[in-house]
This record gives structure tokens, C-alpha cells and sequence, in this order.
């Protein structure tokens, strides 16, 4: 039941959870601004980091954590030295995905922020006023700025480790 209600966002548009933020935040005082918009980025990619992260659990990993607590080891080394290894690739995919995500996330961000402006925001602000260099340039920069994260992390995730 735990599983389904955290995946359960996954099932509903961003303009909808939006909104449902926006009536919830309202009517518990707390006011549009980047905490909000933190908020609602949290609500969308939860659901997301958490499938993939749960899709590297299995019980092969409950039987190694159960062999290393029979070794002696303490919960905080169960965790930091056979856990977080064996879950890393799932870890690493999750954040980037949820940040890939967040970054170009206009309908939670236009929604949860009043005078704070996010990248996606402030984009839209430019559209509205027509194509102008301004836009370009910030197009040109994020894509420039992706494609060399994607390079680096290529690189560090594929390269060669000696023998």
C-alpha cells in the first residue's frame, strides 16, 4: 500500500498536483516562493527516484545487508559500506533524472512562485514578449550547459579503470 501511495503522483498531471499544492499551501499560510516551488519539485520526482530505486532492491541485497549485520557490522556500516554501494548506479540515475526534471519544470514553477523566477519562468517571460536575443542566448546556454554535463558524466561514468 506504501508503494503505490508514493507512486501514486506518477498518475496525475503536474498541472493538477500544481494546483493541489497551490489550494494546500494556501490554506496552511504558507506563501508562494522558492520553498513552495522546492516543494512541488519534491512531489514530482519522489515517485520517480523512488521506482528506480526500488527496482535495484531485491532480496539478494536483504540477504547481504542480513550477511554483514551477522559479521558485526553496526547499522550505520550496513548502510554507508554494503547498502549505498550496491544501490549507487540506482542513487546516481535517480538524482540526475529528478534534476533533468526539475530544471525545464515550468508548470509547478510558475504556479508555486510569486516573485522568485526560476530558469523556466523566466523564459516564459521572455516568449511572452517576442523572440529576442535574450531568449536565444539562455536557449543556447542550457542546451550548451546539458550537452557538457552529458559529456563529463559519459566520462566519468564509462571510463577506464585499470587492472
Amino acid at each position: 500500500m506504501l508503494r503505490g501511495l508514493i507512486t501514486l503522483p506518477l498518475t496525475v498531471s503536474y498541472l493538477i498536483i500544481g494546483m493541489g499544492l497551490l489550494v494546500f499551501f494556501s490554506w496552511i499560510g504558507l506563501p508562494k516562493s522558492l520553498l513552495a516551488a522546492g516543494i512541488g519539485h519534491v512531489v514530482i520526482n519522489l515517485p520517480l527516484c523512488f521506482a528506480i530505486i526500488y527496482s535495484q532492491m531485491g532480496d539478494h541485497q536483504a540477504n547481504i545487508e542480513r550477511a554483514a549485520r551477522d559479521l558485526g557490522a553496526a547499522d550505520w556500516q550496513v548502510l554507508g559500506l554494503v547498502t549505498a554501494p550496491m544501490l549507487w548506479p540506482a542513487l546516481f540515475a535517480s538524482f540526475f533524472l529528478a534534476m533533468t526534471f526539475s530544471w525545464d519544470e515550468f508548470v509547478i514553477a510558475f504556479l508555486l512562485t510569486r516573485f522568485d523566477t526560476t530558469l523556466p519562468v523566466e523564459i516564459w517571460n521572455l516568449l511572452r514578449a517576442g523572440l529576442n536575443p535574450k531568449t536565444n542566448a539562455v536557449g543556447s546556454l542550457v542546451f550548451g550547459v546539458s550537452i557538457v554535463l552529458a559529456v563529463v558524466f559519459e566520462l566519468v561514468a564509462f571510463r577506464k579503470r585499470p587492472l
